[in-house]
């Protein structure tokens, strides 16, 4: 039997397969990796989105983040980042996670706790509070920075060019006899005075967990994970030519 002689060049091959795994498959992993944390980032926002917050604007939304993953460092990551740099007040959305103890920050003595009655002003309990009826606000006027009004012969600090519901009311901050502190309101035109509470301050509150992020992003990671990585996956290597192996006889 004559003998013959089989060549195969598998550079090729060899070569493309230190590609695949020096850059090609970190690349993969990394894209996979930031499209988990863009999903976990979707479901936290719109567990923020859910109800479970008042949100007076877009803040809360738009501060919870991603950081992408890298060929170099295969590791995404979801956080919030809604600390107050102005005033200094930690992150809070850890905290409506794990409940806990807040504190007044940036000096305050106190935080101002809202009641029943100031929400009903505001709309209703899920509304959250606007400004002209935000505590610094009710102070400027219970110290007499507004408008004036005068009642029985005396000055009243009058809150006027906000909304009907308030225009006649004055403000007043008081000290209980349990030592706590609060403003009240009455209105200019009630004979009786009667008195209508609208804060009461206090100097800690104990925050129950009510926003279960950590639950919500891994529940839908879980879901989403095999297609996820497939669309990675696709992303890199579609189109990709992997005709490495040339073999010749």
């Amino acid at each position: 039997m004559p003998a013959f002689e089989i060549k195969c060049d598998v550079s090729g091959a060899v070569e493309g397969m230190e590609k695949l795994l020096g850059d090609d498959l970190p690349f993969a992993v990394a894209l996979f990796l930031t499209k988990q944390a863009q999903t976990g980032q979707k479901a936290a926002r719109g567990l923020e989105q859910s109800g479970i917050f008042r949100l007076r604007n877009d803040w809360t939304v738009r501060n919870t983040k991603i950081e992408a993953a890298t060929k170099k460092n295969l590791q995404s990551i979801v956080y919030t980042d809604t600390s107050n740099w102005t005033t200094g007040a930690p992150d809070y959305l850890p905290r409506q996670g794990e409940g806990g103890e807040r504190v007044p920050v940036d000096g305050r003595q106190h935080l101002a706790i809202p009641t029943d009655y100031l929400r009903r002003l505001a709309g209703g309990p899920d509304k959250p509070i606007p400004d002209w009826l935000r505590p610094k606000a009710l102070l400027e006027y219970a110290r007499n920075n507004g408008k004036w009004t005068a009642v029985r012969g005396k000055l009243r600090g009058q809150l006027r060019g906000a909304p009907q519901a308030v225009r006649g009311m004055y403000f007043f901050r008081v000290t209980f006899k349990s030592g706590a502190e609060g403003i009240l309101a009455r209105y200019v035109s009630d004979p009786r005075e009667q008195v209508y509470p609208m804060y009461i301050f206090v100097t800690r509150a104990h925050l129950r967990k009510r926003f279960p992020m950590e639950q919500s992003v891994e529940q839908q990671l879980a879901q989403s994970m095999d297609q996820d990585f497939e669309r990675a996956a696709l992303e890199v290597f579609t189109n990709r030519d992997l005709g490495w192996a040339r073999v010749t006889f």
